[in-house]
């Protein structure tokens, strides 16, 4: 039996169809159909290759960001380094209070920089 690829991509995600919809811009209705009839568009497949793509390049950006490793980066937000390599390749989606997290890391990062200056 062939594989349901709507119902794959929101179990990685961990999220449903409507938010999978919320996120992508389609209708509920269109990720509905594809889920039941498990017929999906290529432009449908498009963004969401895309949008898995690029949730992947977050824990690539941050490293570069921060000047960090993924190890440095797994204890400063307290997780396991496998943790971070599994969001990296994407065999597990990264969650979204780590997203969170990287932006917040990157604040403070900012934050830090500007008091340099002021320091002068």
């Amino acid at each position: 039996m062939e594989s349901n690829y709507i119902k794959e991509v929101c179990a990685k995600l961990g999220i449903t169809q409507r938010e999978l919809a919320r996120t992508l811009g389609y209708s509920e209705e269109a990720i509905s159909r594809a889920a039941k009839t498990n017929k999906v568009s290529n432009s449908m497949r498009k963004t969401i290759e895309g949008y898995l793509n690029q949730d992947l390049n977050k824990v690539k950006d941050i490293c570069n960001k921060l000047d960090c490793t993924q190890e440095e980066l797994a204890l400063n937000i307290g997780v396991d380094k496998s943790s971070i390599s599994e969001w990296s390749r994407g065999t597990r989606a990264t969650p979204k209070w780590a997203l969170r997290i990287f932006e917040l890391l990157l604040v403070e990062k900012d934050y830090k920089m500007m008091q340099e200056k002021l320091r002068g």
